[in-house]
């Protein structure tokens, strides 16, 4: 079984006249499903009818003529057979040492009154009735509202005017290319005036991207990025941007040397031992500051402390709102005495979205029995949370 793949083009671009203009024609000619090799006769008639109709001008024979891989080109002059109307070529093939009939490569190859890029088979049916020559070099594709899709039926998306869909389970997709030294780019135009680009620079393996004539970002070969305007810059950068892949859990510490005393008794921190502690017998507490980002999520409490003593000790992480009141998100509280330092954690956590736009958070350490020595004291305290931004 043949078939044939083939461009035909004037020798010369002119009108069919009375001056006869050879056809250069050049196809591709399968065999069996495989590029044609070895000597083939082939022999192409003209005729003014796409079906029946009447031969014009002679036959053109190709007589033992060599295939290589396929290819092959030939040279056909019909005489002075063009009269400005419409004509279609028939091609018939067969092997060259074979007495047998001719095989006709069908359908016909429709010539108009100038010689130009024919296709045959199936890429002439689809070629001739969407794409236009709108001269200067340039191929448009319908009215501007039409769909243009490679390899798929179907849209993504009803805003997509130009789709590839790679047949493929694995990597698949576009890819633009320059000669050497040159600059691969992709753009973005609004009403025909450029507003955006990306692009590859070869010099020193860099991605950038522009936007209205300026570079904002700018990524090197090894993953270094430059924001124009913000960190480089050392400009304002917007943390919102900058969203991790997954929740981030981080702590805030506190050592037990922040601690103040919230009532007239004095409390005592950094002494040699560490820790906090009320100075004198009785029911107080201690405070200290805690500074969480915008935002996140409080997942747990953890306090460190030695309690040897009588008397218990309670931790609470709360908040005091703007309007006063105040809001406990989490205790722990140790129970017992114990001369070994020990760590009480809870992961009971109420209202955990820090709101630092309506209140201030602290930690507050209190006993209404401190024994007013180091027997009963606080080491330090983590919060922990988790954020879904860069910080």
């Amino acid at each position: 079984m043949f078939r044939l793949f083939v461009m035909m083009w004037a020798a010369a671009l002119c009108s069919f006249a009375a001056v006869a203009e050879p056809i250069s024609y050049q196809g591709f000619l399968n065999d069996n499903g495989a590029p044609a090799n070895g000597v083939y006769d082939i022999k192409f008639k003209l005729f003014d009818a796409e079906l029946g109709g009447t031969q014009v001008g002679p036959n053109v024979d190709a007589v033992d003529y060599s295939i290589v891989d396929g290819v092959f080109r030939y040279d056909l002059d019909f005489g002075d057979v063009y009269m400005g109307q419409d004509l279609w070529l028939r091609v018939f093939v067969r092997p060259g040492d074979s007495t047998d009939s001719f095989t006709e490569l069908l359908p016909r190859q429709h010539l108009t009154q100038v010689p130009k890029a024919a296709y045959a088979t199936v890429a002439q049916t689809a070629m001739d009735s969407f794409w236009e020559d709108a001269g200067g070099g340039r191929i448009t594709y319908g009215t501007g509202i039409d769909k243009v899709l490679i390899n798929r039926t179907n849209t993504v998306a009803g805003f997509e005017y130009f789709g590839v869909h790679a047949g493929t389970t694995g990597f698949g997709g576009m890819v633009m290319s320059t000669e050497a030294n040159g600059t691969p780019a992709y753009a973005y135009g609004v009403g025909n005036s450029l507003k955006a680009y990306h692009f590859f620079r070869q010099s020193d393996n860099a991605w950038l991207l522009w936007i209205g004539g300026t570079n904002v970002l700018d990524i090197d070969s090894i993953g270094n990025m430059s924001i124009v305007g913000g960190l480089e810059a050392g400009g304002p950068v917007n943390a919102d941007a900058f969203v991790l892949n997954a929740p981030r859990t981080l702590t805030y510490s506190i050592s037990g040397d922040t601690f103040r005393s919230g009532t007239s008794t004095p409390s005592i921190g950094g002494d040699a031992s560490g820790g906090a502690y009320i100075a004198a017998p009785g029911n107080a507490w201690m405070l200290a500051p805690v500074h969480l980002p915008q935002g996140a999520t409080i997942t747990a409490l953890h306090a460190t402390y030695l309690d040897n003593a009588t008397g218990n000790m309670v931790v609470t992480l709360e908040s005091r709102q703007i309007t006063g009141t105040l809001v406990v998100h989490g205790t722990v509280s140790s129970s017992g005495t114990s001369v070994s330092v020990l760590t009480m954690s809870t992961t009971t956590i109420s209202d955990p979205i820090v709101d630092n736009t309506s209140r201030g958070y602290h930690i507050r350490v209190s006993s209404t029995s401190w024994p007013g020595n180091l027997l009963l004291r606080v080491f330090g305290v983590r919060v922990e949370y988790t954020v879904n931004e860069a910080q």
